[in-house]
């Protein structure tokens, strides 16, 4: 994927989200999921763009429509996949905004699991530091917060391009 335009839509797109320019960033992948269709090619890309935008979404607050996007793109993955973690991370996140932490838990740690089996190790920081600060410090659970960021921060500082680091050090602040 690397070096095409749909690669350079994705990188521009997690560019722009980590600037908290959410709606240029959906249009991105939109442009990326319209080059895809209309190339045919790379079309093992398109759940995972569709439930980027879902992410976004539901970083702009709009958790029905988050959860209706990852829906959509949750129908076209592979279980076994880095859009299935994505979309599970979706999932977790909206459902623990909307006060169903064990719930929210149940879901992290599933895609936690997954995360680790399929070796995305690039993209665990994102489970841990949801679970970290979406279930366990809502529940006063400072010390299963502090240790799940801990491990967050260290795996993002292994390659820190594009990582929200400073979240991860905002938690551990705040914690103690």
């Amino acid at each position: 994927m690397a070096g095409d335009p749909v690669s350079t839509l994705f990188n521009e797109s997690q560019e722009l989200e980590h600037k908290g320019e959410y709606s240029q960033a959906i249009y991105r992948l939109q442009e990326a999921i319209n080059l895809i269709d209309k190339n045919g090619s790379q079309a093992r890309e398109k759940p995972l763009a569709i439930v980027r935008v879902g992410w976004l979404e539901f970083l702009q607050g709009h958790y029905l429509e988050a959860r209706q996007t990852t829906d959509s793109g949750m129908s076209l993955v592979d279980p076994k996949s880095q859009a299935a973690y994505e979309g599970m991370i979706n999932y977790a996140a909206i459902i623990a905004e909307t006060s169903d932490l064990v719930g929210a838990e149940k879901i992290y740690t599933q895609a936690i699991e997954l995360c680790r089996e399929l070796g995305l190790e690039n993209l665990l920081y994102r489970g841990l530091h949801g679970v970290a600060v979406g279930v366990y410090l809502p529940r006063g659970q400072f010390d299963l917060s502090l240790s799940f960021e801990r491990e967050a921060l260290l795996l993002a500082r292994r390659d820190p391009v594009n990582k929200p680091i400073w979240k991860f050090l905002n938690t551990i602040a705040w914690v103690h």
